[in-house]
């Protein structure tokens, strides 16, 4: 007897919300503003990166974080291949493979600082804390802190990579210029609590208009950006292909986020698309077997030296389309075995040519329940599975893996024990790609149990 499972798949869209800052009490901002361009400035080189949705293997060497399906990121390794799956479907769109939920979708990562914008802004700050209440004068050494809101963070206005105090301005002291006052420091906004602390020194004292000492602070904050229309997605089947837009994954972080989903383009009804919507981060591009994926992005201001022209560089990434299932080789015991060793040996071996096999998928999934009847069967994602043991020295991606298994109690092991007792059984994997393989005692596909 053989069995086999069919696993439903689902297109895991990831949902990207653009956040908007809420305005300032007693401020104001101004419309964004381009990277800066002068002194002490500089371009950083972006970057493009690929990572499959659901195995977290990825293109970037130094990778941190999950993907939206919780799989931690991992470098896929020097010179090695990214892959990633789609449904195989035949022309009336039924589908002829299975595969593992998000292994059809890639990420796909920008990084690039300068298209972080800085948008300028200010609030009216009551200097009352640092003053005497009442007081008709400031006095010269005075200093005090002046805590920033939380909705707008300052961020490194001038591009010279830190904090200090070039980026904040104070432009107006109750409108009396015989008070001289100067931002001494400057510290990082603190999460739910200020979105940055000032610190002011009274350089030199004056009169003031009225009882409390009043300053306009300017500085910069960011915002969620999004890049309309930067990445261009082509596929060997789509040369064509579609564009599609990034965003920000938060402020300031210059890390810039799109996912694409691979679809067969042997079933006509599926089309490269990036769903019709305006500034789309999310579409689907057509690809076969062994076709190749390529994301590319027009980094514009590319260069590290400021004096020089800058001159727009295309950086891309690839993934490979695999689809084809791992398969399972049993050595042992043979399909209707009899034997009286009831912790008899299960061995064999696991292959994939392609993306190579992902060793902790590899799970034996075996019969224990007493069924002298057989009239239960098991079943890949209720019943009891053990990770069998791998050949020494085996790793993610080889093509072919060997396991063996010996259960650690006499089995069945419920119920009374039985004269007469069939065990179930079948061997289960993934490779890299996301495809899923079953063993099968016949080589029959037709008459597979689903569930």
């Amino acid at each position: 007897m053989k069995y086999s499972a069919r696993l439903v798949t689902a297109l895991a869209a990831v949902a990207l919300l653009l956040a908007a800052i809420v305005g300032l009490q007693g401020g104001f901002r101004t419309a964004h503003a381009t990277h800066p361009g002068g002194a002490g400035n500089t371009h950083t080189d972006g970057a493009v990166y690929l990572t499959n949705l659901w195995s977290g293997l990825t293109t970037e060497a130094s990778p941190s974080g999950t993907t939206a399906l919780g799989a931690t990121k991992a470098y896929v390794g020097a010179g090695k291949t990214l892959y990633a799956t789609f449904i195989d479907q035949l022309a009336n769109g039924s589908s002829t493979n299975f595969i593992a939920l998000g292994s059809n979708i890639v990420l796909i990562d920008v990084v690039d600082a300068d298209k972080n914008s800085k948008v300028a802004t200010g609030t009216t700050a009551n200097l009352a804390a640092g003053l005497s209440t009442g007081a008709a004068t400031t006095t010269a050494g005075l200093s005090f802190t002046v805590f920033l809101p939380s909705s707008a963070e300052i961020i490194d206005r001038d591009g010279d990579g830190a904090l200090d105090p070039d980026d904040v301005t104070i432009d107006l002291v109750n409108g009396n210029s015989t008070t001289t006052m100067q931002v001494t420091g400057v510290a990082a906004a603190l999460s739910n609590v200020h979105g940055g602390a000032v610190t002011i020194l009274v350089a030199s004292g004056g009169s003031t208009k009225g009882p409390n000492g009043t300053t306009t602070l300017l500085w910069s904050t960011s915002v969620i950006d999004t890049l309309p229309g930067v990445l261009k997605i082509t596929s060997t089947q789509d040369s064509v292909g579609i564009m599609l837009s990034a965003i920000e994954t938060g402020k300031s972080t210059g890390r810039f986020i799109a996912n694409v989903q691979l679809v067969d383009v042997e079933y006509t009804s599926n089309i490269s698309t990036s769903t019709g919507i305006s500034n789309s981060t999310t579409g689907a591009i057509k690809i076969q077997n062994g076709g190749v994926l390529t994301v590319k992005y027009l980094d514009d201001t590319r260069t590290s030296d400021k004096t020089a022209a800058v001159t727009a560089v295309e950086v891309s990434a690839t993934v490979t389309a695999d689809s084809v299932a791992p398969t399972v080789s049993v050595t042992g015991p043979t399909h209707n075995k009899q034997t009286q060793d009831r912790r008899p040996i299960f061995s064999g071996t696991v292959s994939d040519t392609a993306s190579g096999v992902k060793k902790s998928s590899v799970l034996l999934v075996h019969d224990n329940a007493d069924d002298a009847a057989n009239a239960v069967v098991v079943n890949a994602t209720t019943s009891s599975s053990s990770a069998p043991t791998l050949g020494s020295g085996s790793a993610d991606g080889d093509t072919t893996v060997t396991w063996t298994f010996t259960h650690p109690v006499d089995i069945p092991t419920t119920g009374g024990a039985q004269a007469s007792h069939k065990v179930d059984w079948l061997v289960t994997l993934s490779d890299l790609a996301g495809n899923q393989g079953f063993s099968d005692s016949d080589g029959d596909s037709s008459d597979n149990f689903s569930w």
